[in-house]
């Protein structure tokens, strides 16, 4: 993590240099390529009934609600809604 001054109550992630450990997950899962898959594949892994993945869930639906309301042209944001469109048939 890279921290501005602290006027600006900012920090930048560095996704791509976080540990891969349960307590990342999520914010890795916002990466890019490589980052990406690996943490969408460990999330997938997780059993049903974890609350971190019900809740994740949810909030990927909304996502992808989103992105289909806004049309997507980005090349890279069809292919994370075509990752993780098995996904959303698993939530409740």
């Amino acid at each position: 993590m890279y921290f501005t001054p602290e006027i600006l109550r900012t920090a930048i992630v560095a996704i791509h240099d976080l540990q891969s450990v349960p307590e990342t997950l999520w914010l890795r899962m916002l990466g890019r390529d490589t980052t990406q898959e690996n943490a969408i594949d460990e999330f997938i892994s997780l059993p049903e009934n974890n609350a971190f993945k019900q809740a994740t869930l949810e909030s990927l639906y909304n996502f992808k609600q989103n992105l289909e309301f806004h049309k997507p042209e980005d090349t890279e944001e069809t292919e994370l809604l075509m990752r993780l469109a098995p996904l959303y048939q698993l939530s409740p």
